[in-house]
């Protein structure tokens, strides 16, 4: 049988604990198998999470916002079983061109990078390499976003990667 299956469009922001509440409650009454939480972490996003605890799901997929770990340290155990994190970026440490960007990152700001500045570091580092590439021809933008196009196997320290003919990245 063919399951229906939901979405739930909700505030980019829950303002108190009665809305999470109130949204755990509708899910546990739909009988959901999965809930994927794509908010930002803090009080209600556990309170969200508690409530869920008691939900028939087999999956509470976290974003990137959620998946804190003060969020994660507060999910309720019974929730662990069936809460899943995402992240947009492996392990940095697990490459030499990650474990360098990690170093000069912390020796830079003080801190560990957020994963996310990994993303905004291959980003820059993709054009400007494209764009001195292409010398004189760097201030032609359709030899840029044909340049871009034909990356084929760049190594990165998100790992190695491409463009295919719709634009989309090949590392997964």
């Amino acid at each position: 049988p063919t399951r229906r299956l939901p979405i739930w469009i909700g505030r980019a922001l829950i303002l108190n604990s009665s809305d999470a509440a109130l949204l755990a409650g509708r899910i546990k009454a739909q009988r959901d198998d999965c809930v994927v939480f794509a908010g930002w972490g803090g009080p209600n996003a556990v309170a969200l999470l508690a409530d869920l605890a008691t939900a028939p799901l087999r999956l509470v997929l976290g974003s990137y916002g959620v998946c804190t770990a003060s969020v994660t340290r507060a999910v309720p155990v019974a929730s662990r079983g069936v809460f899943r994190c995402t992240s947009p970026v492996g392990d940095l440490d697990a490459t030499a061109a990650g474990r360098t960007f990690v170093t000069a990152y912390q020796s830079s700001f003080g801190s560990p990078p957020d994963p996310l500045a990994a993303y905004g570091y291959e980003a820059m580092k993709l054009a400007i390499d494209t764009i001195s590439g292409l010398g004189g021809r760097g201030d032609d933008k359709e030899a840029v976003r044909a340049a871009l196009f034909a990356v084929r196997g760049r190594p990165s320290l998100l790992g190695v990667y491409g463009f295919g003919r719709d634009g989309g990245s090949t590392l997964r």
